[in-house]
């Protein structure tokens, strides 16, 4: 069948009994968080959910592309959802994604990764068009652009010359390019509003960010000076202006309210903790 997280669950059937072994030794814990659920089997879920006061879980993907979801929500006690549209759902509750940095300017700042523009991303087809678009406008205002385009194939394209990269990348290291860029670019996934951890990161550094997410205009820490929404019409004059505006750096308190300190208190519920609640989207086309 159409199973979008086949792969995954493919994954989790190598390591499961590895993890059973590992879960029979432990008797009881107080907290459980669970990312993207639908990549463990339902009896892995259901022997730790025995064992947990509390079980939490956060599908950062949107329910629609991954129907096998749905039986799984009654199983947590806390179930949290990215993307507004799937706020509709019983037992949801709402939440972004974070920006982890445990790292010091010192341990981010290198000179060698200075460039104007960076994008990481995975290979999708639909993102040639629009991100070779989006990078020629950049190179024509001058601009140093840097890009990794992650895919297991070679550069698969003829008509968009990009190149695709299949070395992998540490979490630190995309970290370390983001401090070391100015303008972040992020491209949505196609049917998805929720905010990738790119916005985050942009936010957390000060970075501008180009996106294709409308939605991130209805978030409370939106400032045109700072993010940029790009369609097929933006006009080389429009980034131009954007890129010549100054960073207006984000308040410490919005910072805070989407850190990781911030987000796991919320997500399990416990101490003092800025809930973070998602916009409406539907007012955006």
């Amino acid at each position: 069948g159409n199973q979008p997280n086949y792969k995954q669950m493919l994954g989790f059937n190598e390591v499961e009994p590895e993890l059973q072994k590992k879960l029979d030794e432990i008797e009881k814990i107080d907290y459980a968080l669970i990312f993207r659920p639908d990549t463990y089997s339902a009896s892995f879920l259901d022997k730790i959910r025995s064992k947990t006061k509390k079980f939490c879980t956060y599908q950062w993907d949107g329910l629609k592309r991954y129907p096998a979801i749905d039986p799984l929500i009654p199983k947590f006690d806390r179930f949290f959802v990215f993307d507004s549209s799937d706020l509709c759902r019983d037992g949801v509750l709402p939440t972004t994604n974070f920006c982890v940095s445990s790292l010091t300017r010192e341990q981010l700042f290198d000179e060698k990764l200075a460039t104007d523009v960076y994008y990481l991303g995975s290979y999708y087809k639909d993102r040639l068009p629009i991100l070779f678009q989006m990078l020629s406008q950049l190179e024509s205002i001058d601009l140093t652009v840097k890009y990794i385009f992650k895919s297991s194939k070679p550069n698969p394209s003829k008509i968009y010359p990009l190149l695709t990269t299949d070395q992998p990348l540490t979490f630190e290291e995309n970290l370390k390019n983001t401090y070391n860029s100015k303008i972040i670019i992020d491209l949505v996934y196609e049917g998805h509003k929720g905010l990738s951890f790119r916005v985050f990161e942009a936010l957390t550094f000060d970075k501008k960010i180009i996106t294709t997410n409308e939605s991130v205009k209805q978030y409370d820490f939106y400032d045109p000076n700072n993010i940029f929404v790009w369609t097929n019409n933006t006009t080389v004059e429009e980034l131009n202006s954007f890129v010549s505006k100054p960073v207006h750096p984000v308040s410490q308190h919005l910072k805070h309210k989407y850190s990781f300190e911030n987000w796991i208190n919320y997500i399990l519920d416990v101490g003092d903790y800025t809930p973070i609640g998602l916009p409406d989207t539907s007012v955006t086309n």
